[in-house]
């Protein structure tokens, strides 16, 4: 048990730091995906919530079937 080897401050001190450092990554990372989104309009964050990717007129997707 972790407790035996570093004591309760120290599990108390790493699961603290640990719980701070996942909840940093988590707003940075959320913060970023919202400005990506808005901002470079490729719409990552968009198609996941509604499920589609909206276009510019005469824009060709990448993964566009070619059309003949």
């Amino acid at each position: 048990m972790a407790a035996h080897w570093f004591g309760i401050p120290g599990v108390r001190f790493f699961h603290a730091a640990i719980m701070f450092l996942l909840w940093v990554f988590v707003i940075i990372h959320v913060y970023l995906a919202v400005r990506a989104d808005s901002l470079e309009r490729h719409g990552g964050l968009s198609s996941m919530i509604n499920g589609g990717v909206w276009l510019r007129r005469g824009a060709k997707p990448v993964d566009a079937p070619e059309i003949e």
